[in-house]
């Protein structure tokens, strides 16, 4: 890639490298972040980035069906990963789901939590 922008101030540009739609220009570099996400309604390219959607559903099975330690696990892990891929594009100036990230991985604690007190309940209750 090359430094054609020496002058440009930061931001999102067409990537040289063609990797992508967008690649972040530093204002002194190209940095590793691209955005290869779809346009939104503020005319700003919005990532596509499933980690924090998958982490609020299943936050919200986990909740539903609160017995199930599996739900609660997957929005625990896809939570952390939203979390993590959500603050680079905050930090990149794109626009973030970290919102969806932190509530799934609340309402899969929250449905752990629920279902370790059951299962000690469950334990105290069957001597």
């Amino acid at each position: 890639m090359t430094n054609s922008l020496a002058s440009a101030p930061p931001g999102w540009y067409p990537d040289p490298s063609g990797q992508a739609p967008q690649r972040w220009w530093s204002g002194t570099q190209w940095t590793p972040h691209v955005n290869s996400g779809v346009p939104s309604e503020l005319g700003v390219l919005v990532p596509i980035s499933g980690w924090a959607t998958r982490s609020l559903v299943w936050g919200i099975v986990a909740v539903v069906i609160p017995l199930a330690a599996l739900p609660g696990i997957l929005a625990l892990v896809f939570g952390v990963l939203g979390m993590s891929a959500e603050k680079r594009n905050r930090d990149a100036g794109m626009l973030s789901k970290l919102g969806r990230a932190r509530a799934g991985t609340i309402l899969g604690a929250v449905s752990l939590g629920f279902a370790a007190l059951v299962i000690v309940l469950a334990i105290v209750y069957s001597r």
